[in-house]
């Protein structure tokens, strides 16, 4: 009867530290996602601020279909084409 308490008790102690571990596990796994995910968002901000350092502000408040000032002109398809723009080789 002794032995049949003791054998419970290993394999209740065992099972206590293989949860304890699996816990473990999960934890040092969702810390290792986390940090992966801190530097990717990072990266990301990074490359935003990149970009909006290099944003050209002058086109920010431009409604659609106004041209840039340094575009030229609007495309006319109904305007007449210059005579040494107009022949087309084939």
């Amino acid at each position: 009867m002794a032995l049949l308490l003791v054998v419970v008790a290993l394999a209740l102690l065992g099972a206590l530290a293989l949860a304890a571990f699996g816990v473990a596990s999960r934890e040092q796994r969702g810390a290792t996602d986390l940090m992966f995910a801190t530097e990717a968002f990072e990266a990301a901000e990074g490359r935003l601020a990149a970009v909006e350092a290099g944003w050209d502000t002058t086109t920010a408040g431009l409604p659609v279909g106004v041209p840039h000032p340094g575009l030229g002109q609007r495309h006319d398809p109904g305007a007449s084409v210059p005579q040494e723009h107009a022949e087309v080789t084939a």
